[in-house]
This record gives C-alpha cells, structure tokens and sequence, in this order.
C-alpha cells in the first residue's frame, strides 16, 4: 500500500502474501498499529512497537510506542 503522507514508503500486510515467512519482520522494521482495533485475543509479540492507532500525529510527529517485555494477548 502506498501512504498520501508519506509518498516515499510503502506498507505491506504479511498476512496477505503467500508466503509470509519470506519476508524477515523484527523489532527494527516492524510495528503494529492501531492496537485498539484488535480482536480480543490477538497475540501480540514481546519487544515490538505498538500504537492504540497511528504511530504519528497528523503532522508527522512520531508517537511513544509501547513495547511489550512477553506477548500481549489484546483483552485479557
């Protein structure tokens, strides 16, 4: 997916590709975003970025994520 805000980046849904285990997803390149979203019992996993929503303002300015020290399972 491509981003009106950020017309230099593009996104990819893991989950969608036929191979997901093809593309390498660690804490320095990954982040989960709207969070708040969820379905109760989404696993979460321990040291990646998370956001409620978005990782930024409508500005550009960068939000705090949380970062779990174990799996977050969402609604426990």
């Amino acid at each position: 997916m491509t981003f009106e805000r950020w017309p230099d980046r593009i996104g990819i849904y893991a989950g969608t590709l036929d191979m997901p285990s093809a593309v390498s997803s660690t804490t320095e390149n990954t982040k989960h975003i709207f969070v708040s979203e969820a379905r109760p019992g989404t696993i979460l996993p321990a040291g990646f970025k998370t956001f409620d929503r978005h990782a930024t303002e409508n500005d550009g300015t960068p939000l705090e994520p949380v970062k779990h020290a174990s799996p977050y399972i969402v609604g426990a």
